[in-house]
């Protein structure tokens, strides 16, 4: 399993490429291709929106353009971020971002290995992926949860509510797993519960 990071997107948004036994995964389209011409893999099998704003998703209508192959999954709570620039949250910039990509429900997913946990609260529709292998346990948590935080609840559809509570799921993870977040600088689930006060 190798697991490649691209922290350029959007707003400093990070993209992951996963490369497994079950497959290779795209987590969060927010950079270009073109922008990583030099290191584009020979085909995508999936991939995964874990949740609908403009700055993790910018980038998803050239990656299926490119791999029209790979099945893009998002939950259903986020779905409208596609076409409504108000729940992506690019209407608060200058662009109104529309996307025309295919998608499937995440509920449709039913790769090897790939447990998703819907984790509501930073949107709607925000989920967490996790992906074990070889006694490696990774997981891609968007803007869920953060080294030594969480991401806001404020923005539309937000629920502070909500997220406090999708914090309980991370606990039946192995602690030590690998936290791949939205932005920032990778984590543990076992650091994140000793000193995230979120935990705490």
């Amino acid at each position: 399993m190798n697991v490649r990071v691209y922290p350029y997107g959007p707003l400093a948004s990070n993209m992951y490429l996963l490369e497994s036994c079950s497959g290779t995964f795209l987590f969060d389209p927010s950079v270009y291709p073109d922008n990583i011409r030099d290191d584009l893999p020979s085909k995508i099998d999936a991939i995964f929106c874990t949740h609908g704003h403009f700055d993790h998703i910018n980038a998803v209508d050239k990656w299926t353009q490119l791999f029209p192959e790979a099945q893009v999954f998002i939950h259903d709570g986020d779905r409208k971020c596609l076409s409504e620039p108000i729940y992506n949250c690019s209407s608060f910039f200058s662009d109104k971002c529309i996307y025309n990509s295919s998608v499937h429900s995440i509920s449709e997913c039913a790769l090897d290995g790939i447990i998703v946990e819907e984790t509501p609260g930073h949107s709607p529709g925000s989920i967490c992926v996790f992906y074990k292998e070889n006694g490696k346990s990774v997981m891609f948590t968007g803007d869920t949860l953060f080294k030594l935080g969480v991401g806001r609840s404020d923005l539309p559809g937000g629920s502070q509510i909500e997220l406090s509570q999708s914090m309980d799921i991370f606990r039946k993870f192995p602690a030590d797993t690998i936290v791949y977040p939205g932005h920032g600088p990778q984590s543990t689930l076992e650091f994140e519960f000793k000193f995230n006060p979120f935990f705490n």
